[in-house]
């Protein structure tokens, strides 16, 4: 049974389960990295991350994404926009840092890795929830439109 005010799959446009999948995936790799790896697991489940969050920020920072509905809905939230941004490319480049250090870590690194790793995940969950949470208050904003 559909969730009400949800579209069934087969009326959602391309993007929109494109997005959809995405995020799904996202949450699969934080949920598995935040439930610790085994050593030699940690590398890739890192490098899968990378792939997924960059298609993920391109759809936030793309045409008609995120961040282009939300500047037009709410033009009074473009610097916090333009803060998340920046968040993303710090985020993807503490990720790139990161994958490079479990890749060429030992097995006693691993500990220390990890716990980098969750803490990464921690970061990047946060930054999820203030980006659902602008978007949400973008368009839960009564703006006077149809006064």
């Amino acid at each position: 049974m559909e969730e009400p005010g949800q579209a069934s799959s087969q009326q959602q446009d391309p993007k929109t389960k494109r997005i959809l999948a995405n995020h799904r995936r996202l949450k699969k790799i934080l949920s598995h990295i935040a439930e610790g790896t085994e050593y030699g697991e940690l590398p890739t489940q890192l490098a899968e991350l990378g792939v997924v969050l960059a298609d993920h920020f391109h759809d936030e920072e793309g045409d008609d994404g995120l961040f282009e509905v939300v500047d037009e809905r709410a033009p009074q939230c473009h610097a916090t926009i333009e803060k998340l941004r920046q968040e993303h490319r710090a985020l993807t480049d503490e990720l790139a840092e990161l994958c490079e250090t479990a890749r060429s870590g030992s097995e006693d690194d691993h500990a220390r890795t990890q716990e980098r790793a969750m803490g990464f995940v921690t970061r990047l969950k946060d930054h999820e929830e203030r980006e659902t949470r602008l978007f949400l208050d973008s368009w839960c904003t009564d703006l006077g439109e149809m006064d």
